[in-house]
């Protein structure tokens, strides 16, 4: 309680007025029943001399005399601050990780309904003449399209089922590189300080996702400051994490961690907020003035890097987040640099080939269909994965290529390629979802499908999956798809 014990004998009503403001009640009427209940067995709030508030077990029962008389309580206060902070961290993990799984099927949903969107427009713009009117207005659905092609990428790194390039990475040079671009994008009246620690070791991490969490948490911090300027401070170290420090913080081990720490001196959060500040499309900006994305999505980022984020805030004192990342179990001996193909534009184009298309999302089918006709393939429709399997089977050599959806109701995409390979080793397959992970769509690859796309799916990308599937030659089929198939 912080007071001590002569305190309390001389004002023992001192120790109702430490009960925090709003459990007083509560409290009030468990004490005035206890006479008649025989005990009251309570979790509250006391509110120290120092402002820190502490939760209390508090256990308490009557002394009678011989006749029966109350003249005394006896009970057993115990500190159990510690257990409702596990608790909370608790239940936002498994509330994150629910909406999680909701954000990973809103993202299919709607990379269903962009494949329509997209694919139409973008036909459409190609086959009017370039001064058509319409033309600017295709334009503009396609940019749109896009922008929520982005917010879903975004969803589904929130929802940790985003496909991410993971090396041993050093993250001085990130940080760095993202601080220099902060710099010319925070106001100037912004002090922003920097402390990285040129030895850190290596993490495995992706580059972009990690320059992302740099920039969404130093922009959310700059947003909370004053419109005079303040401060931010961005520190990367290697710290060494024990197990009673773990203990205390859901998602660590012991261990070593590298460090990203960012603080500011804006106005902080209060406790409502803070319990709210990681779920998707929370904010307290004004609307219009943000998504309500940058920490969800940082949040996924650390729980896909197998690490851990934690935040401090009160109102008028800052805000620190602190993100641990688990240092590489055996040092790199040199970091892997990866580069990205230069866009391919030019279109590849079919010479009337049939193409068997299945999905069982109507605006999905509907937009592939569109561009794949346009591309010069002749397209057999199928919504069904049953109904496809009947016509491929009726009249085999009458289709070149099959493209399906991954996944589909009762039947998906795996398993209709299981029942193809079965009857035609190695007849080219390609998948398309818009939601399947890593290990999935190297599953698929792996068991003899040719290509895994991502819906929504651009023209061209279309165009050089399908031609690179049809000038491959027979492929071996792992018996493991056909063994799992329905």
């Amino acid at each position: 309680f912080g007071r001590t014990c002569e305190s309390l004998q001389a004002r023992p009503q001192s120790w109702f007025e430490a009960v925090h403001p709003d459990d007083q009640n509560r409290i009030q009427s468990a004490a005035a029943a206890l006479p008649a209940t025989g005990s009251y067995n309570l979790e509250y709030r006391i509110v120290r001399p120092d402002g820190k508030v502490r939760w209390i077990h508090d256990r308490a029962f009557p002394i009678r005399d011989a006749t029966g008389k109350l003249n005394r309580i006896a009970g057993v206060a115990e500190d159990i601050t510690t257990k409702h902070q596990l608790e909370d961290q608790l239940r936002q993990a498994q509330k994150m990780e629910s909406l999680g799984t909701l954000a990973g099927g809103i993202a299919h949903d709607f990379n269903n309904i962009l494949t329509g969107v997209l694919g139409s427009a973008e036909v459409a713009r190609l086959e009017l003449p370039a001064d058509h009117p319409a033309t600017p207005w295709l334009q503009n659905i396609g940019l749109a399209g896009l922008r929520a092609k982005e917010l879903v990428q975004q969803i589904l790194t929130f929802g940790r089922k985003h496909e991410s390039e993971m090396t041993p990475r050093k993250l001085q040079i990130v940080v760095g590189e993202a601080l220099h671009l902060l710099r010319s994008t925070i106001p100037t009246m912004v002090q922003i300080d920097s402390k990285i620690d040129p030895a850190c070791p290596p993490v495995i991490a992706d580059d972009t996702q990690i320059h992302q969490v740099v920039m969404n948490l130093c922009t959310n911090a700059w947003h909370a400051l004053p419109e005079q300027g303040g401060r931010l401070e961005v520190n990367l170290t290697q710290v060494q994490v024990t197990a009673e420090q773990a203990s205390l913080r859901l998602g660590l081990s012991a261990g070593p961690y590298v460090l990203l720490s960012v603080r500011d001196n804006g106005r902080g959060m209060t406790p409502e907020i803070l319990a709210h500040i990681f779920e998707p499309f929370f904010t307290t900006k004004k609307q219009g003035k943000g998504t309500g994305l940058g920490l969800a999505v940082v949040h996924g980022i650390v729980q896909h890097h197998q690490g851990a984020i934690f935040v401090q805030s009160m109102p008028g004192q800052g805000t620190l987040f602190e993100v641990f990342l688990p240092v590489m179990v055996t040092p790199a001996k040199g970091e892997t640099t990866t580069s990205v193909p230069a866009g391919e534009t030019a279109l590849e184009r079919g010479r009337g080939e049939s193409i068997l298309l299945v999905d069982d999302d109507t605006t999905a089918l509907n937009g592939l269909r569109i561009q794949l006709e346009h591309l010069g393939y002749r397209v057999t429709c199928a919504s069904d994965p049953r109904d496809a399997l009947k016509r491929f089977f009726a009249q085999p050599a009458g289709f070149d290529l099959i493209v399906t959806d991954y996944a589909m109701t009762e039947y998906s995409g795996y398993d209709l390629a299981a029942k193809v390979f079965g009857a035609r080793p190695g007849f080219p397959v390609i998948l398309t979802s818009g939601l399947i992970d890593a290990q999935q769509a190297q599953r698929a690859r792996t068991a003899g499908i040719r290509e895994v796309i991502r819906k929504p799916v651009a023209l061209a990308e279309l165009g050089h999956a399908i031609a690179r599937a049809l000038a491959q030659g027979p492929v071996k089929n792992s018996p493991s798809i056909a063994e799992s198939a329905l």
